[in-house]
Parts: C-alpha cells; sequence; structure tokens
C-alpha cells in the first residue's frame, strides 16, 4: 500500500504540491460519485492525498495500524479490514454529513459536498479489527488514545474524514468481532492486565522506528517552506534553502539503517537511535505542519528510555573497538585530506587559501550548507570539493556498521566438547547429532550442564543444529535459555533439522515449525533383501560380484595409505565437477575419514582401484548410523552407491545394531496434509519446480529403493518474519565461500531451468 501510494502521488505530482480541482474530480469520491454510483472514483481514492505533508500522517497510519493489523491477523484478513473500513468511511462518513443538514446543521451540508481522497479510513478499520487480539491492557490503551483522537476531530477540527474516522474505526471492531467469532475464540475483556511479552518490544519497536524514518525520507520532499526553515538554520549555524530537508533525509535513513539492530536488541544501536530521534523531534518541531511527526518522535523517545533495558545485546567487541578507531580516524583524516587539498589545487580557487577557509568549506559541504563554501574554478578542483561529503558520509555509515556488527559465535572450548561428548554418547538420536561437535560449531549449555545445544552465527542468525541433546525434561528449559542467551547477544535464532519427539517442547516455547524434508530411517533386525522391492540392491549386489569388486569396511583412521589417497582423489575430482563450491555445516569432509568414531564403506575392484566409497556417522542414543559423505568414480558400476549401501547395512546388521539411516530427503513428501500451511505448500513447490537445478526428486528417489520408515524433519523459528534472515544464513553456513556472484549465477540458473526446461538439455540429449 505504501508502495504505491508513493508512486501515484509521484506520477499525478501530488507528491509534491496540492492536489488540483481536475485530479480531485477524477480520484476523488464525494456526494455525486454515491449518487450516480461511480464506484472506480471510491477505490481511487485511496491512493492520493490533498496535500504533501498530510503524506506523512497517512503513512504513519498505514505502517502502524494496517502494519500491527497484518502481523496479528494476516496478509488476507488486514486487506479485508482495510478496504472494509475504506468503504464504511467514505459512505458512512456522508450518510452521515446528509443526516445532519436534513436535520438543520448548515455546517454539515456544506461538508457534505466535498470530496475526499486518502487511505486513512482503512487504517482506522484495521486498527479497530486488531485491537481486539491484543490481550490485556494495551487493548485498553489504544481505545482510549484512538478515541480521544477521533472525538477531538470531531469536536474541533470538524474536517470531512474527522466523520468518516470513527465509522471506520467502529466498523473494525465489528469485523474484528466477528474473525473473533469465526475463529471461535471468546470475546475478548477490553479491560484485563497486559504485559506485552519482552521478547518482542525489539521488534514492535523497530518497526515504529523504521515507520520514522520512512516518514523523515518522505517529509524531506513533501514538507513546505515556511520561516521556520530560516530559524532552525540560523540555530544550527547553517545556510541555504534545503539544509532542514537534507537533516530530515539523514536522519531517516539513518533511523532506516539502525532499525534491524534495534529488533535484536543492540544497545549501541539503542543509544544511536535515542540521538537521531532527538535531531527528528527538534527538527520537526520546528519545521511540521501539523507536528504529527514531532509527537510521533517524542512518543518513540519514550518508549525506548521506558524499554531500555530491553536492549542489552553487546556488539562485536573487535568490531567496536575498529569501529571506534576507524570513527576516529574518519576525522581526523577528513580534516587533513580537505586542508591538504585545498592547499594542493590552492591556484585553482576563487579565494586566497588559509586552513580556516579550508575547515569552513568541508564542514559546509558535509552539512550540505551553503555557509563558507569556496568557489572552484576548475573541474579539477569541483571534482574535489563533491568528493568531501562522498567520503565523510561513507566512512561514516561504514563506522556505524562496524559499530552495529553482531557477536560471533564463541569457539567451544575444549571441556566443554568433553561434556558435550559424554552427553552426546547418552542422549544423541537425531541424524545430526554426531555433527554437533564438529569443529565450527558453537556449544551452549543449559544451567544444569547436562543438555546443550550446538549452533552457528552467521548474518546474525543463530542456527542450532537439531534438537537439544541431553536428558528429554531438559529440552523446554534449554531452549527457552538458548533462546533468551540468543537475545541477549542480539542474534535472531532457528533450530535447523529438528525431530518429532521434541517439537511438544517447542511449542510449549511458542515456535513455529516448517516441515523440511523427511528422513529415512532403516529398521536393521529383519533386513533381507527378499522380494521384488530389493530387486535394485540385489541386481548391484549380484553385478558388483561378477565384476569382481569388493565390499571392504574400516573404522576411521586405519583406512589402509594406498586407499586413502584415492578416496582423497575421488572427492577432489568429485567435488571439482560440481557447480557450487563444497558444502559444510550437516556435509562432512573428506578428512573426516580419519575419525576413529565413524566408518569408512569402500567398493574395491581386483586390481585395488577404489570405485566409490561412502562415510557413516554413529547414531550411539539408537544404536545406529547414518550415512554422510557418498563419492564415486564417473566411470564406476552403475549402481554401486547401491552395492555400497546395500552391503553397510548387511554389515551393520552381523553387528548387532538396531537401525541406519540415509540422512535427510530435502523438501520431500511434504504435502500430505490436506491442512498444509501456505507456507508449506510454497516450501512444496520448490521441490517440484527447482528440481531442475538441485534433484530433489531422484534423491528422493534413490533412498526410497531401501524400503525406509519415513521420519519428518523441521526448521523450528520465533517468528515468520525472520524467515529471510534465517535462509540467508542456512545459505552462509552451507556455502561459507559462495560469493554473490555465485549466489546469483545459482539462482539465474535455477530461475532459467525452471522456465526454459527445453534449454537445459544439452546437444547429446542428457540433462545438463
Amino acid at each position: 500500500m505504501v508502495a504505491v501510494i508513493l508512486a501515484v502521488t509521484a506520477v499525478t505530482g501530488t507528491l509534491t504540491r496540492p492536489i488540483t480541482s481536475v485530479t480531485l474530480e477524477k480520484w476523488g469520491f464525494g456526494l455525486g460519485d454515491l449518487y450516480e454510483g461511480r464506484s472506480g472514483h471510491l477505490f481511487y481514492a485511496a491512493f492520493q492525498v490533498f496535500r504533501p505533508y498530510m503524506l506523512l500522517s497517512v503513512l504513519a497510519s498505514l505502517l502502524l495500524f494496517l502494519g500491527a493489523c497484518e502481523y496479528l491477523l494476516g496478509t488476507w484478513r488486514a486487506a479485508l479490514s482495510f478496504w472494509v473500513g475504506h468503504i464504511l468511511g467514505y459512505v458512512g462518513g456522508l450518510l452521515l454529513l446528509i443526516g445532519l443538514g436534513q436535520a438543520g446543521v448548515t455546517w454539515a451540508q456544506s461538508l457534505a459536498l466535498e470530496e475526499d481522497v486518502g487511505a486513512s479510513n482503512g487504517a482506522f478499520c484495521a486498527v479497530g479489527a486488531a485491537m481486539l487480539y491484543l490481550p490485556g491492557r494495551l487493548r485498553r490503551v489504544v481505545f482510549f488514545l484512538l478515541g480521544l483522537y477521533l472525538v477531538r476531530g470531531l469536536v474541533v477540527e470538524r474536517n470531512i474524514w474527522d466523520f468518516q474516522h470513527p465509522i471506520a474505526f467502529l466498523g473494525g471492531v465489528g469485523l474484528g468481532a466477528v474473525l473473533l467469532q469465526a475463529e471461535r475464540r471468546p470475546w475478548p475483556d477490553l479491560f484485563p492486565r497486559f504485559q506485552l511479552e519482552r521478547r518482542q518490544r525489539p521488534s514492535a519497536i523497530s518497526w515504529a522506528i523504521a515507520t520514522m524514518g520512512i516518514v523523515n525520507v518522505v517529509g524531506a520532499f513533501v514538507i513546505p517552506h515556511s520561516r521556520a526553515f530560516a530559524q532552525l538554520e540560523s540555530w544550527l549555524l547553517l545556510e541555504g534553502l534545503h539544509a532542514p530537508r537534507h537533516l530530515l533525509l539523514a536522519s531517516g535513513c539513518a533511523l532506516l539503517l539502525l532499525a534491524p539492530g534495534l529488533a535484536r536488541g543492540q544497545r549501541m544501536a539503542w543509544w544511536v537511535t535515542l540521538v537521531v530521534l532527538f535531531l527528528s523531534f527538534g527538527v520537526h518541531a520546528m519545521i511540521g505542519v501539523t507536528k504529527l511527526e514531532a509527537t510521533l518522535a517524542a512518543a518513540l523517545i519514550l518508549i525506548l528510555v521506558a524499554w531500555r533495558k530491553q536492549f542489552v545485546a553487546p556488539s562485536d567487541a573487535p568490531s567496536l573497538r575498529y569501529g571506534e578507531r576507524a570513527m576516529a580516524f574518519l576525522l581526523v583524516g577528513l580534516v587533513l585530506y580537505g586542508v591538504a587539498g585545498f592547499y594542493v589545487l590552492r591556484a585553482q580557487f576563487q579565494q586566497s587559501y588559509s586552513p580556516l577557509t579550508a575547515f569552513k568549506d568541508i564542514w559546509g559541504r558535509l552539512v550540505f550548507s551553503g555557509m563558507g563554501r569556496i568557489g572552484p574554478n576548475t573541474h579539477t578542483a569541483s571534482w574535489f570539493q563533491a568528493s568531501i561529503p562522498l567520503l565523510g558520509w561513507g566512512g561514516f555509515a561504514y563506522c556505524v556498521t562496524m559499530l552495529l556488527r553482531g557477536v560471533a559465535g564463541p569457539r567451544a572450548l575444549l571441556s566443554e566438547r568433553e561434556a558435550a561428548r559424554l552427553s552426546l554418547i547418552s542422549h544423541g538420536s537425531s541424524p545430526t547429532s554426531y555433527m554437533t561437535l564438529w569443529e565450527g560449531n558453537s556449544l551452549f549449555f543449559d544451567p544444569t550442564h547436562e543438555c546443550y545445544i550446538s549452533y552457528r552465527v552467521r548474518s546474525r542468525v543463530a542456527i542450532a543444529l537439531g534438537d537439544p541433546i541431553g536428558p528429554e525434561h531438559h529440552c523446554s528449559a534449554t531452549i527457552r535459555a538458548f533462546a533468551a542467551f540468543s537475545r541477549q547477544q542480539g542474534w535472531d535464532h532457528a533450530f535447523y533439522t529438528a525431530t518429532s519427539p521434541v517439537l511438544p517442547s517447542y511449542g510449549d516455547s511458542g515456535y513455529n515449525v516448517l516441515q523440511i524434508g523427511e528422513e529415512a530411517v532403516i529398521p536393521l533386525e529383519k533386513l533381507e533383501y527378499k522380494g521384488k522391492e530389493w530387486q535394485n540392491i540385489r541386481t548391484a549386489i549380484n553385478r558388483a560380484k561378477r565384476l569382481g569388486i569388493g565390499f571392504e569396511m574400516y573404522e576411521g583412521g586405519t583406512v589402509p595409505e594406498k586407499i586413502r589417497d584415492q578416496l582423497f582423489s575421488i572427492s577432489q575430482e568429485w567435488t571439482s565437477q560440481m557447480k557450487l563450491p563444497e558444502m559444510g555445516f550437516t556435509l562432512g569432509r573428506t578428512q573426516d575419514i580419519d575419525d576413529p568414531n565413524i566408518n569408512v564403506a569402500v567398493a574395491v575392484d581386483g586390481s585395488g582401484r577404489v570405485d566409490a566409497f561412502v562415510d557413516w556417522l554413529p547414531i550411539y542414543a539408537r544404536h545406529g548410523w547414518v550415512i554422510d559423505l557418498m563419492r564415486r568414480r564417473p566411470e564406476s558400476m552403475t549402481g554401486v552407491m547401491d552395492f555400497l549401501i546395500g552391503m553397510s547395512l548387511l554389515a551393520f546388521k552381523e553387528r548387532g545394531y538396531k537401525m541406519a539411516s540415509l540422512s535427510v530427503a530435502p523438501l520431500a513428501n511434504l504435502d500430505r496434509e490436506e491442512n498444509a500451511s501456505v507456507l508449506q505448500r510454497v516450501v512444496n513447490r520448490v521441490y517440484e519446480h527447482f528440481d531442475a537445478y538441485y534433484s530433489f526428486k531422484s534423491l528422493f528417489a534413490f533412498k526410497g529403493k531401501f524400503q525406509p520408515s519415513w521420519e519428518p524433519v523441521y526448521i523450528v523459528y520465533p517468528d515468520p518474519f525472520r524467515l529471510p534472515a534465517i535462509s540467508l544464513a542456512l545459505l552462509r553456513a552451507y556455502l561459507p565461500d559462495m560469493d554473490a556472484m555465485r549466489v546469483a549465477e545459482f539462482v539465474g540458473s535455477a530461475i532459467s531451468k525452471t522456465l526454459f526446461p527445453k534449454r537445459a538439455v544439452d546437444a547429446t540429449g542428457q540433462q545438463s
């Protein structure tokens, strides 16, 4: 809505000047449109404003009111609330004024003849509907403040929209009641106690700060010029018609830059935001038309101060020190750069050189003021002066980025790894449990030190690898403790490859769950390759015998040197043929074959040549194994992996193990439930349409040869709005060496193969 309104007002010119009578006739809605049934005007009116400065209140109400409605009720119900309120407000307001006019109220008769534009009616309806979904005292506060505002408009202002807003708001309350009844929720008490969950406060204030940032940026364009501009310039020792607008633009961009840091609860972001808000308040108090912007800034200052205890997350200590040094270097270096540049080019300026005149010019350009500027005589001198604000503000943005950089994941201590190993042996039951001790993972322990979570921090997101490992009765407490720890560090967090047995513990903590695949689990006690369903495996084993290919299994660290060298050679050749860099996180490395806790299965022909190998990781608590690496030579026997895995399963059965896992088939078998969520269906569409790039279906079919029982695995996350950041963090965890160019190549290739599948076939007729 915000984007469309900005686009429409920019195209029609109402973004920078008041609406003309011609434009109002085309876009506005009034009594004539009501009588003649011109419903199109009722729709168009939502995307216009009377005067440019009114755009600020419209955008603020949409971002705060409609945004809250969308967060609480969902996108479609928010859209329904908006348009119901928009229609009710316009039509109901006119009918009310007509009724008052017929009752003899003269000012109502003239007011009913006016045409109106704007989207505020829908915003008021949305907040009315969302208000009923708010628990406790907040509902009472919202109802009181909005009621006070609406009554004030009716009594004092008495514009046409002041009669529309109450009708839209009450319509929203009614719509909210209908939606509650449809969900079979009880009618809410309007006066219960309320305490906004502390973990929600940073996200809520972050959205409000971003709204203030957008208001400032738009305000720089739409606030009309007045005498207050000159007064503000004199107070700030500035000179130039546009200096206050530059301040608004700069403060708005700064608030947008700071909003993500606030959402993570960072203390440094809190301090800087407080300073920028004071600046915004001062500017709006001086030059604002309605003073609504200054009121919003003041309210945000009070909320930030009241919620200061929620912003304790530190910045990354090395980055913070570097940012402080860089800021000092920037201040000194910029002055030296300017003074030296003016000295070297002193013959190319209109005024004679002195350090004081050079300093004044530097200051004037940094604050976009005309005060103290020196006129250039050459293109070189003009370029040099233009480079000063570019270097200054570019360097400042870089320094702020360093100051706000999140804390990195701590390196796991040797004592922590040993404690985790003991817990893993007793309680590690998921396919990723052994991977929790791999290098690069950080470890978090619950207060009893009996349960731990392994995680990696990427893009300020702590990705927990699997479920907490420890006694089951400690899982819920460990999850909550890890969530609190992540918030204290300024991280988002998610649990990747969570399993069904622990889902109730996540549910107790209010997490969302999204299935991301199925684990192929094979019971070994009754394993026999008999029957039609095992034909492929029997065929592969028999073919290997005919070709003289043998099966050998080694414990890690005992692989003979000649075979070990071949394994590395096969793996290197396989990696070189891949379009993506070698992955990590839940995918092992060839070096893992030296780990004494794993098993390595090898297919070797009569000459000692290795055709393929797989390695297996232990699942201690289930007395089983999970497959990790699978590598083969391009020219190896067809079905060599069927042979290797089939023989490995028999070897594990002979040794008395209970189960084996072929790991997770990603994005497979996700739409079995009729009531699957929209997000779940979107993920399934990825499985259907991106198979050309990553063979989801063939991998699922390959693992299905071994007649496994499929066990779902999930990603568990606290907030749907965090999923894009979590997805980026997962990409960086799996592909730490993948740069932006390769990401673009990957995405472009996947889209191309989806849209133009025939082009993915090479001259030999084989899929490329």
